[in-house]
């Protein structure tokens, strides 16, 4: 029997989650700016940026690369965009 996240993320979104504007509409999404760390001396480079995590039913139709989002009064655009197919997002970000 599949699990149903839903109930869960909703338990996230209202623990975590905060006011964004993402292409305009404002919606409730969980912010994550992790850590980066790049080393010359390695043989791949990981990183990770900003990011935010939604129900994809709250983003606005056309949300994809290039949507402006902000964030605690920061300004992003939307650099990648990862659907789970069980209606939650994440947004990559980068500075604008």
């Amino acid at each position: 029997m599949p699990i149903d996240t839903s109930e869960i993320f909703d338990l996230a979104l209202a623990d975590w989650g905060e006011t964004v504007t993402v292409g305009g509409a404002e919606i409730t999404a969980i912010f994550d700016e992790p850590f980066a760390a790049a080393s010359p001396f390695d043989h791949g480079v990981e990183s990770s940026g900003p990011q935010i995590s939604c129900r994809t039913s709250d983003l606005p139709d056309g949300t994809d690369h290039g949507t402006a989002v902000t964030v605690r009064g920061s300004s992003y655009t939307v650099s990648g965009r990862q659907d789970d197919g069980l209606g939650e997002t994440t947004l990559t970000l980068r500075a604008a």
